[in-house]
């Protein structure tokens, strides 16, 4: 049986590579998905708490992911989480249309 998954996928015997991994070819547009849709997802259901923990998690990963990224010289990567920041905000205050629950209450 052949698997692949996106962050595995390598040519013949190459060394595996993450998908964040500063080495990976395709590492920018991951992290703008990953960046916009994180953000994206905990602005829609995080509340209290659990919102706060994420606010400082994300900051301090994507901070310390950064300076990785400085170290390999991965501008295209930092560029495209910057870009995936900026998404998110032009999406933020966009109304949201829940189709499954259209009047937009929790059960």
């Amino acid at each position: 049986v052949l698997h692949r998954v996106q962050g595995s996928r390598r040519k013949n015997n190459d060394e595996f590579l993450s998908i964040q991994h500063p080495c990976n070819p395709k590492l920018a547009f991951y992290l703008y998905h990953i960046v916009k849709n994180k953000l994206l997802t905990f602005s829609i259901h995080a509340k209290g708490i659990d919102l706060l923990q994420f606010i400082l998690y994300f900051t301090l990963y994507w901070s310390a992911k950064s300076v990785q990224l400085l170290f390999y010289k991965r501008w295209d990567a930092i560029f495209a989480m910057l870009r995936g920041v900026r998404e998110f905000f032009s999406i933020y205050k966009s109304p949201f249309i829940n189709e499954v629950n259209p009047e937009g209450w929790r059960c």
